[in-house]
């Protein structure tokens, strides 16, 4: 009886050894592959970037490391002008892979951001452009022409906090030729996009207080709150004007409204495509995008 107790016992020892080297054998290769990857498909979108807009994108190879849970890294990634002039900047960006395979991707990304602070819209981007990035993002193929990417998004800016969560099918016919992979490598501005679904959350941190503090350093300093929502009100009520078709937009726009002048602290934009709706394929059918689907605008005090 003992004999077979101790049979056992290193039996299973054997088996733990040979599949933790297994494992660690698996997750080396999935180092390599999410390395190769990411850095090939940068290097793709920089050069098709360039081609289509003549921007160009900036930065040194992700190096993906990590036992159990593979995290590659970055120290920025860049976006430039056509004259080399930075637009915005990816500051130490890490992209937590927690699953690769044939048919799917499953991973988490964080970045700070940095951008251009010039012109006449340099205060209102202090205010509005988001500092600090996260995103959990899926990508499950569906069928050999088809992918589905799911993405959550939450962005922090000094006075605003934004959470978009977005569901998309991606439909390209180099996903038969390339499989998932490789596909994410070859990725080209002619893939369609179709909307499936979006949910957009808008969350005040002293955004009404802020902003007007920008248009008396901007328009004066005699102009008073009440000036200053009588402005608003009657810029936003010109520009409704102007989109008095798209009635879906006027009730988007009072939301925003509510969120400016302080009188909300959260909206919440749910976007439900009638059928889903392709962002790629037709730009003429953009204009009215937004009639396109059920909108539903939630505000709160």
């Amino acid at each position: 009886m003992r004999k077979i107790l101790i049979i056992g016992l290193l039996f299973g020892f054997i088996v733990i050894v040979i599949l933790g080297g297994y494992m660690i054998y698996h997750i080396h290769e999935l180092k390599i592959q999410a390395q190769n990857s990411i850095n090939q498909m940068l290097g793709n979108q920089n050069a098709l970037l360039k081609q289509k807009t003549g921007y160009s994108l900036s930065f040194d190879p992700f190096k993906c490391d990590g036992l159990i849970f593979v995290e590659c890294k970055n120290k920025e990634i860049k976006l430039l002008e056509r004259n080399g002039d930075l637009l915005v900047a990816l500051v130490d960006p890490v992209l937590s892979v927690k699953s690769f395979d044939a048919k799917s991707m499953t991973f988490n990304y964080n970045s700070d951001v940095n951008y251009l602070q010039k012109g006449d819209l340099e205060h209102y981007f202090k205010i509005l452009m988001p500092k600090k990035i996260k995103a959990a993002i899926k990508i499950s193929l569906e069928t050999n022409e088809s992918f589905l990417l799911n993405t959550h998004y939450e962005l922090g800016a000094e006075n605003i906090f934004y959470i978009f969560d977005i569901d998309q099918r991606i439909i390209s016919q180099k996903l038969k030729q390339y499989g998932l992979l490789e596909y994410m490598k070859q990725i080209s501005f002619d893939t369609n996009v179709m909307l499936k679904e979006a949910k957009l959350e808008f969350k005040s941190k002293g955004l009404s207080p802020a902003l007007f503090k920008v248009f008396r350093e901007k328009y004066g300093k005699e102009l008073d709150l009440s000036s200053y929502q009588g402005l608003i009100t009657l810029i936003v009520g010109l520009s409704m004007k102007q989109v008095s078709h798209l009635k879906n937009l006027q009730e988007l726009m009072t939301g925003f409204t509510g969120l400016v002048l302080g009188k909300r602290q959260k909206i919440i934009v749910t976007f439900k495509p009638f059928n889903e709706f392709c962002l790629t394929c037709n730009p003429n059918k953009l204009e009215n995008f937004i009639n396109q689907g059920h909108l539903k605008v939630e505000t709160f005090d």
